[in-house]
C-alpha cells in the first residue's frame, strides 16, 4: 500500500459525514496508516433531538460510507456529541 495521504482521507471522511442526514458537523477527523490498514477517529456533531437508536444508526451508515470509500479501513471510531457539547 502506497503511504496515506492522512490529509486527502481525512476530507474525504468528513465530506462524506457532513453530506449524512442528522450529522450537524464534523470534527477532530484522523486517519492514520497501520502496516496495509486505515485507523479512523472522529467527532461527529448530530441534532439533539435524535433518539440513541437513530444516533446509531447514522453511526453504522458513516462506516459504511467509510468503508465504501476506502476497504482498507480496518477500524473506524465514531464519538457522536449533541449539538453544544463538542
Amino acid at each position: 500500500m502506497a503511504p496515506l495521504d492522512n490529509f486527502a482521507v481525512e476530507n474525504k471522511l468528513a465530506e462524506l459525514a457532513r453530506e449524512t442526514s442528522g450529522v450537524l458537523d464534523c470534527h477532530s477527523v484522523e486517519a492514520h496508516q497501520v502496516g496495509g490498514n486505515i485507523v479512523v477517529r472522529l467527532h461527529c456533531t448530530l441534532q439533539p433531538e435524535l433518539p440513541i437508536a437513530k444516533v446509531h444508526d447514522i453511526t453504522e451508515m458513516l462506516e459504511f460510507k467509510f468503508r465504501q470509500a476506502f476497504p482498507q479501513i480496518s477500524k473506524i471510531t465514531i464519538h457522536a456529541e449533541p449539538l453544544g457539547k463538542s
